[in-house]
């Protein structure tokens, strides 16, 4: 499976005092805002921060299944392939 990606590679990080996220490079990649306090702004901070991550091992571990035998996959699997194509604007 191709890990090619066009978003900003990882590692991401929190810049956890200015609520934002930031590159390898410590480039800011986004900020992060709620309306629901600072506890959901925590949590969207580290889910936003491991996307990368889960997005490169998502790919990885779906890439040993044989894509010959995708309409056998059980829905979970689906779901994952769907979540990919998402997260590359495919649909």
């Amino acid at each position: 499976m191709n890990l090619d990606t066009k978003h900003t590679p990882g590692p991401w990080h929190r810049r956890i005092d200015q609520r934002e996220i930031c590159n390898a490079d410590n480039d800011v990649i986004c900020e992060t805002w709620s309306w629901m306090g600072l506890l959901e702004a925590d949590a969207n901070e580290h889910l936003i921060a491991a996307a990368p991550d889960l997005f490169i091992e998502l790919k990885t571990l779906l890439g040993i299944l044989h894509p010959d035998e995708k309409a056998r996959y059980p829905a979970n699997i689906r779901r994952s392939l769907a979540a990919i194509a998402k997260a590359q604007g495919l649909s």
